[in-house]
């Protein structure tokens, strides 16, 4: 088959955004957000209507704003991700690692290490992802490196339930830390496990953080329910 990590539906909206998303991950399980989800879709309607020039639309409970830049990449504004209380009896984390749990849009428990290439994502992702102590829904796990001028991100999807070439919530709350904690300023660049670039910044007097990267249709056809 064609492959992917989570389902979109389309549907008509009951009020002024121009398109309500349900999202469905790899398991079959409904999930509140996915970033580069909202980006394909942002993708997918642009490519529509090439003479668009904004949108807006709901996924899950997010309201998210999208727009095209001049190079063709796709940008979403998201909510101000947030700061999550670590439990005190909480996952086994690799020694030396400090973790950081942060909600942007579903939860990520950040590990920053020294080299993302060299994190053992493979055992510490699925040990950490259903941890007792994170909840029934369980999180997301990230190893984070941060570079002199760039952030290495690579992401333990839950639902996907392995990793995945590229999580845009994640990239958020990796750089959501590094803003906020590590006073790193913003824009920042993050690179995916992908080798993909994205870029999230901040726009005066807006609130949220706004999420930039590639997007491109690898597929098109018909599917008959």
């Amino acid at each position: 088959g064609v492959g992917g990590d989570g389902l979109l539906l389309l549907i008509d909206p009951a009020d002024d955004v121009d398109v309500d998303v349900r999202y469905w991950n790899a398991d079959g399980e409904p999930a509140e957000f996915c970033g580069n989800g909202a980006r394909c879709v942002a993708h997918h309607l642009f490519a529509s209507d090439p003479d668009r020039e904004g949108l807006r639309f709901r996924l899950g409970r997010i309201e998210v704003e999208a727009k095209r830049t001049d190079e063709g990449r796709i940008a979403i504004l998201n909510p101000q991700p947030r700061f999550l209380t670590l439990p005190q009896q909480g996952p086994r984390v690799p020694a030396g690692v400090s973790p950081v749990w942060i909600d942007s849009g579903v939860p990520h428990w950040l590990l920053p290490v020294r080299a993302v290439d060299a994190f053992d994502l493979a055992t510490w992702g699925p040990m950490i992802r259903s941890h007792p102590s994170l909840g029934a829904r369980g999180t997301n796990v990230d190893a984070v490196e941060l570079g002199p001028e760039w952030i290495r991100v690579r992401s333990w999807e839950r639902g996907v339930e392995g990793e995945t070439q590229a999580c845009g919530s994640g990239l958020l709350a990796a750089a959501f830390w590094a803003w906020r904690v590590l006073h790193r300023d913003l824009p920042l660049e993050l690179r995916s496990r992908s080798g993909d670039r994205f870029e999230v910044s901040a726009e005066p007097g807006r609130d949220g953080l706004w999420l930039e990267g590639p997007a491109r249709t690898v597929f098109a056809g018909t599917v008959d329910f």
